[in-house]
């Protein structure tokens, strides 16, 4: 099972890498973001400071983040993220980072 679905996901690469990249460049636009390398797997603020403040104010509304043990605070960055769901994301640390 886990080799089909791995071979699915093949299939899509480009089209998922794309997805991620898409995603990342729209929080990098708004937000500080710390610089991933090309794949952007991962959508990590660049902050230090208040990650745990600004992580508890996203839970309260729905929006699921992770502290990074080297700092910073990654955000959704799913390949199936609306551009809804991105701006909700962008609004919400975009007025705690102002």
């Amino acid at each position: 099972v886990n080799a089909a679905l791995g071979c699915a996901q093949m299939e899509r690469l480009a089209e998922l890498k794309a997805a991620k990249r898409r995603i990342w460049g729209r929080y990098d636009a708004m937000l500080p973001m710390k610089a991933r390398g090309p794949s952007r797997w991962m959508a990590t603020l660049n902050i230090k400071s208040d990650e745990g403040t600004l992580a508890a104010e996203l839970s309260a509304q729905d929006i699921e983040t992770r502290i990074e043990p080297s700092g910073g605070l990654s955000l959704p960055c799913s390949t199936g993220l609306s551009e809804t769901d991105q701006d909700k994301v962008i609004e919400a640390c975009g007025v705690f980072l102002r």
